[in-house]
């Protein structure tokens, strides 16, 4: 053993204080009801020129619960809601959260084959969806036994509107999110509620959030970070404001911010630089409201934000996030106030927060010391449940060690070394998955689906720079005789998400 007594307690415990209480009894529903109590007809959702009270958010979901409940939906069974970012998805959720169960966001504009899979795999019992996608519904629901409900038309049904009477588990299943899958499928991350509950704790409280509070989504819901953002202003009493659907328009995101004076914006690096290059003809000026900027998914590079940070009309705090979707979004987190910047370009990851620990281990999954590179572990609150259906690969990330003080601990996969201050910096992966524009993907997935075509004999997939030096995928493949890129192409985008292809 390399690490002395001292050395050890600092790894273990000194870089790890983050024992914090928080409402382990409490359920979203618990946490929205008592703001609905003190602010009725306040704005909870808004989307243009729709909005939802308090009030009003809090009967139609509870439309929703009574609904799911009477077709015999409860705890820990399925619901798969494909909504895209609107007032019904937010009704939505949190309606099956109310009747007990958990829910997986699917995006609408997955492929025929996706859908189908995560509606088998999750063998989901019921799918809530917006009417303009029931064209999907028979292309998504064979092969499934899920029963198909039309969102608008349960809501404008005679149901109850009275909260359900039912007994909260705090260790109860919340959701199941899909990631990229070494397997050649994705995999279902099971986060529990008490887990997600700490996590909005800590954001909210961290952060000081107020019901002065303005949250941009910009996010699918079927990504991690954009749980967290449906309901962070909702339980402090602010209004979380839903972005159009559709691609960005970075013009209108700069409107839509000053117009509805938005305070806080989550989203990936990528997602953000185009906003600030936008923002720049008008002096930054319509991004004055903003006070936070929590930038996520892959390395943020400062260079890009400077004109902004240096402009003197920035106000923001940039507070760089790390954490998988097994471990509720957030594990770590570093934060930079805009004025505090002395030019460097990458930020590390940080520490850890609330009740999430983390260490930094070898291939044993032994202690390493400062300054040492090692595989990345994270125990505490945040660890999920595991894969949904899948107890090999389940126990293949979530392990014991005997040389840590976790029951379970998760092995992110991620190549990180610790900082002398205690920050951690993140250097690369372990394994083949790549980060490109913020979405999680395994190499290896794409690699099985162009293998699966009879135009491909060989095929090898690599992440790559482009002339602007962000990350892109890149797939070279022996053909068949008479196939061409154009063919193999079309066959992968009816099969995986337009960011895999």
């Amino acid at each position: 053993d390399m690490l002395s007594g001292t050395e050890r307690e600092r790894l273990v415990q000194g870089w790890n204080p983050t024992s914090v209480p928080y409402p382990y009894g409490k359920s979203i529903a618990g946490l929205l009801e008592e703001q609905v109590l003190k602010r009725p007809e306040a704005v909870a959702v808004s989307l243009g020129s729709r909005h939802l009270t308090y009030r009003q958010l809090h009967e139609q979901s509870n439309r929703v619960a009574h609904a799911l409940h009477a077709r015999g939906i409860g705890e820990e069974e399925i619901v798969a809601v494909m909504a895209e970012r609107s007032p019904e998805l937010v009704v939505a959720v949190l309606g099956v959260l109310k009747a007990g169960a958990a829910y997986t966001p699917v995006d609408p504009d997955y492929p025929a084959e996706r859908l189908r899979y995560l509606l088998r795999h999750s063998q989901a019992k019921l799918l809530l969806m917006q009417h303009k996608f029931w064209d999907r519904a028979a292309v998504s629901g064979a092969e499934t036994q899920a029963e198909t409900v039309n969102i608008e038309e349960l809501l404008a049904a005679e149901l109850p509107d009275g909260t359900l009477p039912l007994v909260y588990r705090p260790e109860r299943l919340m959701y199941v999110l899909y990631t990229s899958g070494s397997t050649g499928n994705p995999k279902g991350a099971m986060i529990t509620s008490h887990s997600f509950v700490n996590l909005l704790h800590w954001y909210t409280r961290e952060f000081a959030f107020t019901e002065k509070e303005r949250i941009l989504q910009i996010a699918s819901a079927s990504f991690d970070l954009a749980q967290k953002n449906l309901y962070a202003a909702l339980v402090t009493g602010g209004r979380l404001v839903l972005f159009e659907p559709g691609l960005y328009d970075y013009e209108h995101m700069a409107e839509t911010i000053e117009r509805e004076g938005i305070t806080v914006i989550n989203c990936t690096p990528s997602a953000f630089y185009p906003l600030v290059e936008c923002a720049a003809d008008s002096g930054y000026r319509q991004l004055g409201s903003l006070r936070a900027v929590f930038l996520g998914g892959e390395p943020v590079h400062m260079t890009r934000l400077g004109p902004w940070l240096r402009s003197g009309v920035c106000r923001a705090d940039i507070v760089n996030t790390y954490g998988p979707t097994e471990c509720t979004d957030i594990a770590s987190y570093y934060r930079l106030r805009s004025e505090d910047w002395t030019g460097g370009d990458e930020l590390p990851i940080g520490q850890p927060i609330d009740n999430v620990r983390l260490y930094v281990v070898d291939s044993e999954l032994k202690l390493v010391p400062e300054g040492v590179e090692g595989e990345l572990c994270i125990g505490g609150a945040g660890v999920g449940r595991g894969y949904y259906h899948a107890p090999e690969l389940t126990k293949e990330r979530f392990v014991h060690s005997t040389d840590l003080p976790e029951e379970t601990v998760y092995r992110t996969g991620d190549s990180v070394k610790r900082r002398p201050d205690g920050n951690i910096v993140f250097i690369g992966r372990v394994d083949h998955q790549v980060k490109v524009r913020g979405f999680r993907i395994e190499i290896e997935e794409i690699e099985r689906k162009l293998l699966d075509s009879p135009r491909v004999h060989e095929a090898v997939v690599t992440a790559g720079r482009d002339a602007a030096g962000d990350t892109m995928l890149c797939a070279y493949a022996v053909a068949a005789p008479g196939a061409t890129a154009e063919q193999v192409r079309g066959e992968l985008e009816a099969k995986l998400p337009a960011y895999m292809v």
